[in-house]
């Protein structure tokens, strides 16, 4: 049934979504003739620059839609007269809320691999050369520090970077079920609970990790031996005290994504 549910998430949210990050796309294959066109003296620096503006501001509305469009869908589906359709279909209202993170996550995760796209595009010599520098040094990594430490690094950053990106929308998505159960100026109360949560949740989450990092960080750096084993040792010591931030993290998700499913089951509010 999440296989379905995710399924018709997609074609609810892919239209408007993909058409933002193929302008951004479009954008850049024209930036890339407008370069061509200034490195030949045909357009003037100021015709660049303009571009470069335009293109900029393409990136933070890729952004800036990809989490909007998703937090609206989460309200409009779930809260508002939709959610008289939604809430009755067979599936529990944690799959629900699962499905709508995992669609977040994926268009999150396509967004990244976009923005990467579109500087490619833009300028494939300068920005191919940085990904190929990114990843002819993996073997290099891996030769150094052993492809086990390597690969558990790697692993690391992605999941502390997923861990994140769920902290991020599961906190609107709190923030939209708290708000939901007043009866009245749903939307404002959405928006006063989000500012006094995250205030809380930079309380709570920076002296968290702080504390738990102690006895890793009390730890000396490795200073003697080899150059390579103080560089595998220190390495280590940073992977450890990324575990811990995403241990915090995930207590932060795990909380909104148990109080976001609470009210979803047993408090909805529907108007």
């Amino acid at each position: 049934m999440l296989k379905k549910l995710l399924k018709h998430e997609w074609k609810a949210t892919y239209r408007g979504l993909l058409t933002v990050h193929l302008a951004l796309l479009v954008l850049s294959l024209i930036g890339a003739g407008t370069l061509n066109a200034l490195q030949s003296g045909s357009v003037s620096d100021s015709v660049w620059g303009f571009y470069l503006v335009v293109f900029a501001l393409m990136i933070f509305v890729s952004v800036i839609v990809t989490h909007a469009l998703l937090i609206v869908r989460y309200y409009r589906n779930l809260f508002t007269a939709e959610g008289y359709l939604t809430n009755t279909l067979p599936v529990t209202a944690g799959a629900q809320l699962l499905c709508k993170l995992l669609n977040y996550l994926i268009w999150a995760v396509l967004n990244i691999l976009c923005i990467i796209a579109a500087f490619l595009l833009l300028e494939p010599k300068a920005s191919g050369k940085v990904i190929l520098d990114l990843f002819g040094a993996l073997p290099e990594l891996a030769g150094s520090y052993g492809l086990s430490l390597t690969l558990c690094a790697i692993l690391t950053v992605i999941l502390a970077v997923l861990v994140s990106l769920a902290v991020t929308i599961l906190l609107f998505y709190v923030c939209i079920s708290l708000g939901s159960l007043f009866s009245v100026h749903k939307v404002l109360a959405s928006v006063l609970i989000f500012l006094g949560l995250y205030l809380l949740q930079q309380m709570i989450s920076l002296p968290g990790i702080t504390v738990l990092s102690i006895p890793i960080s009390s730890l000396p750096l490795t200073l003697n031996g080899s150059e390579l084993s103080v560089q595998a040792a220190n390495l280590t010591q940073f992977c450890q005290l990324l575990w811990v931030y995403i241990l915090v993290e995930a207590v932060i998700a795990a909380i909104y994504f148990a109080v976001s499913r609470y009210i979803l089951h047993r408090k909805l509010n529907l108007p």
